[in-house]
């Protein structure tokens, strides 16, 4: 049995070289065929708008106020209502509640040709809209909506309805969510008063029961008291024990010091008890008080920071609700634009190209292989002729 020489590439170059004008042909009659597909498709146009990225600043005075207000800057920083947020314009941008309008205005049912269709679902719709919505973040972070269709003329116009309803959906949730913010705070800033007032009476009533104005003053003027009184028991004391030394217990200078020191300690005694009414702090007593002190002195400085801090986002929330400036900035509208966006006939034309290229080897070599089993009359030969015999036979037996 004689093998078979195996066909190598350069085998299969040689075929197509003897082929090439009809190679030619072929990718010429495909590639002209992908020009005029792309010459007869319906031809679609991009219209594009830009919006400058959310940047939602407060007024220049109310700025300022939260500045130098307590817990202001923190304020700030929060964001508060929403400042600065570009994933909502996204997330209105994608939203249902903006295709729905859209496709309610300019009767997109119809123009998708949907209306047609006996029967079709309205979530099609929405598909096909988002998906000839596009929506990007340039390099600057500005947000560039894009909208396609067949009339450049009807892209625009809908590209800037859509930036217009952006607008308007977001001014709405804004003051929508102001306004629950400033109920919320509102109910929240009574409370807190009430709790203020609360801290405030029994700050003051403390107060009152045990005589305090400054209780760092007042302890430090004890102090400054008690000790100039313990200055001069420690000088009778002394005097006493240089009398007792030159004229003995019964001289009448010591019967008076004996006095003055005994007076000098009851005044000691008197300091140190609660019967003490005056200015100064009983000493006794005065860290258990200092204590209650600070912490009746801890909840009338927090209600009042508490207060302070929820009657700022109390004002903020009044003011968003208030303001009605637009909340979109277009940096640049949509026109009708004048290049259409595809069919590409480049892309056709390379595509087709390819293809011609590719179906006319194949044929080539087919009709080579085709032709070498017809002249060894070979068992495949037999069997693809038989195949064909059969599939054009119309007798039956």
């Amino acid at each position: 049995m004689v093998e078979e020489k195996k066909i190598s590439i350069f085998d299969l170059i040689i075929i197509l070289l003897k082929k090439k004008w009809l190679l030619f042909i072929v990718t010429i009659l495909f590639t002209g065929f992908g020009f005029f597909i792309s010459s007869i498709m319906t031809k679609y146009y991009t219209a594009t708008a830009t919006i400058l990225q959310p940047k939602k600043k407060i007024a220049d005075g109310l700025g300022s106020l939260l500045s130098e207000l307590p817990m202001g800057g923190m304020l700030k920083n929060m964001d508060f209502l929403g400042q600065n947020d570009i994933d909502q314009f996204l997330n209105i941008l994608q939203s249902r509640r903006l295709a729905d309008k859209t496709i309610l205005r300019f009767d997109l049912i119809n123009r998708y040709n949907f209306g047609k269709k006996k029967k079709f679902y309205y979530e099609n719709v929405i598909k096909l809209f988002h998906k000839n919505v596009t929506i990007l973040e340039n390099k600057y972070d500005n947000i560039e909506i894009s909208y396609t269709d067949s009339n450049p003329e009807f892209a625009a116009t809908v590209t800037n309805y859509i930036i217009t309803q952006l607008d308007t959906i977001n001014y709405l949730l804004a003051k929508e969510s102001a306004k629950n913010s400033r109920q919320f705070f509102g109910e929240r800033l009574n409370l807190i008063k009430t709790d203020l007032d609360s801290a405030s009476q029994r700050f003051a009533q403390f107060q009152i029961d045990h005589n305090y104005i400054d209780l760092e003053q007042q302890v430090k003027s004890s102090i400054e008291a008690v000790s100039q009184v313990e200055a001069q028991k420690m000088s009778v004391d002394l005097e006493i024990e240089q009398i007792k030394n030159q004229f003995g217990d019964n001289s009448q200078r010591m019967v008076e010091l004996v006095k003055n020191k005994k007076t000098i300690e009851n005044t000691l005694a008197h300091a140190m008890k609660d019967e003490n009414k005056g200015i100064l702090v009983p000493l006794k007593n005065a860290p258990e008080l200092s204590i209650r002190y600070g912490f009746l002195y801890r909840d009338v400085k927090t209600q009042a920071a508490l207060y302070q801090f929820v009657l700022q986002m109390f004002e903020q929330a009044k003011f968003s609700e208030a303001n009605n400036s637009p909340t979109v900035q277009v940096l640049e509208w949509a026109i009708p634009p004048q290049m259409k966006t595809r069919p590409k006939r480049a892309v056709f034309m390379i595509l087709f190209f390819f293809i011609g290229i590719s179906a006319g080897c194949v044929s080539i070599l087919l009709k080579n292989w085709y032709q070498i089993q017809k002249s060894k009359q070979s068992e495949i030969y037999l069997q693809i002729n038989q195949i064909v015999s059969l599939l054009f036979s119309f007798k039956t037996r």
